[in-house]
């Protein structure tokens, strides 16, 4: 979900998941999702079917998601645009 929690209206903005392994230097980009323009107060819900490469190493990995990665959106808090979610690649 990307919320605008401000007062006032949002730009629409691009949005990046990715697949990390803490361990290696792996960081791949597997999808980007764009929002249009929210109203204050408006949340925007999305999912995504994302495939983990085939050669994504074994083990602990995360999937993040960077909201507003081109910085076009004014906040107030720019400390929120970032979920991570850990999982294990087989």
């Amino acid at each position: 979900m990307i919320a605008n929690r401000g007062s006032g209206s949002a730009d629409a903005a691009r949005h990046r998941i990715r697949v990390l392994k803490p361990d290696t230097l792996v960081d791949i980009l597997l999808d980007t999702v764009m929002t249009p323009m929210l109203a204050a107060g408006e949340d925007w819900f999305f999912s995504r079917m994302v495939t983990l490469p085939s050669a994504l190493p074994s083990g602990p990995a995360v999937i993040r998601v960077i909201a507003d990665v081109d910085d076009e959106v004014k906040e107030s808090d720019e400390g929120n645009n970032r979920a991570i979610v850990p999982i294990q690649v087989p």
